[in-house]
């Protein structure tokens, strides 16, 4: 099962949560053949990937212009399979086995 982990001496703690459980927070579904998938890290900059296995990559647009979608291949190419995202850029569309939680545009602003 999962565990809340301390790291060292960190006094921090990280939770590890199956993606199905992360999905159901925010009120949408995850591919049932990944639902046990363990989840410890919540990315929003493609950079800062260091764990890609436990990864799930939020793609957020921002009003400088950046917008996430344009990573998530690039990310896939490296091992993420998990993605919350408003919309399935064109160079991941048919792509099996990635979970993808859409949420509208106007929910990525307000509800992260």
């Amino acid at each position: 099962t999962y565990q809340t982990l301390i790291r060292g001496t960190d006094p921090l703690l990280q939770m590890i949560l199956p993606i199905s459980e992360i999905a159901s927070i925010l009120g949408r579904e995850c591919l049932p053949q990944r639902k046990d998938d363990p989840i410890d890290t919540l990315l929003t900059d493609s950079r800062s990937l260091t764990s890609p296995s436990t990864s799930l990559f939020f793609a957020i647009s921002t009003a400088g212009g950046n917008d996430g979608h344009l990573y998530m291949r690039s990310l896939y190419d490296t091992g993420v399979r998990h993605f919350v995202a408003s919309r399935i850029p064109a160079d991941m569309e048919g792509i099996q086995a990635v979970s993808y939680t859409h949420l509208r545009a106007h929910e990525t602003r307000s509800n992260l």
